[in-house]
């Protein structure tokens, strides 16, 4: 039964229980079995800076990115599984995304939480700006503003503007038209000027 075998010009092999488990090759070593064990806080050191670090502390797992250059992770599918997943700037004082099991993913700014998923939908903290559309697209969905909701707008049966709170004020620079679902005017608003009602399309 094989303890190490050194070959000359050739490989060391190192065997546990006759069942080689370590080889060097031309290339570095490799390793037969089904792990490589590091103690707690004992890091694997990659690049010549040791610039990026995989370790575990005892409480948590990292992967850090400690030198220069980015962090970039490829892959045709990516399933890390962790019930708590958690992505920090280089100097982990920081979170960029956090993501809990059966609970809220975030998204941060600068440290600032800016967008979360709930259990109805998502919440955003700020301004919410959009290239394209914003659908709401079931039946009694609506878009809610103010602190307690006092203007909603919604659509069941009907389209709804409900100002629940205050009056409702509609403002324009110029002219504010009134019109049907086939763009004919029904009432017109000018500015410094005439309010018109129509019929059919026709001043009355």
């Amino acid at each position: 039964e094989y303890i190490a075998v050194g070959n000359q010009d050739g490989a060391v092999e190192l065997y546990h229980n006759g069942t080689k488990k370590f080889e060097t090759d031309s290339d570095g070593v490799e390793i037969f079995g089904n792990r490589l064990r590091l103690a707690d806080n004992v890091k694997a050191a990659f690049g010549s800076g040791a610039d990026l670090q995989i370790y575990h502390d005892g409480s948590n797992s990292f992967i850090s990115d400690a030198g220069t250059g980015d962090l970039i992770i490829t892959g045709t599918v990516i399933r890390p599984r962790t019930d708590q997943f958690t992505l920090n700037n280089a100097a982990n004082n920081e979170n960029m995304i956090s993501a809990v099991a059966d609970g809220a993913v975030s998204l941060f700014f600068n440290g600032s939480t800016k967008f979360q998923t709930t259990n109805t939908g998502a919440t955003v903290t700020g301004n919410l700006i959009a290239s394209g559309n914003v659908d709401a697209n079931s039946n009694g969905s609506r878009v809610s503003v103010g602190d307690n909701a006092d203007l909603l707008m919604t659509h069941i049966n009907n389209g709804l503007i409900d100002c629940v709170t205050g009056e409702l004020e509609i403002i324009a620079q110029n002219h504010i038209f009134l019109k049907t679902a086939d763009s004919k005017n029904a009432i017109s608003c000018n500015q410094n000027g005439a309010i018109k009602l129509y019929h059919n399309n026709v001043e009355a």
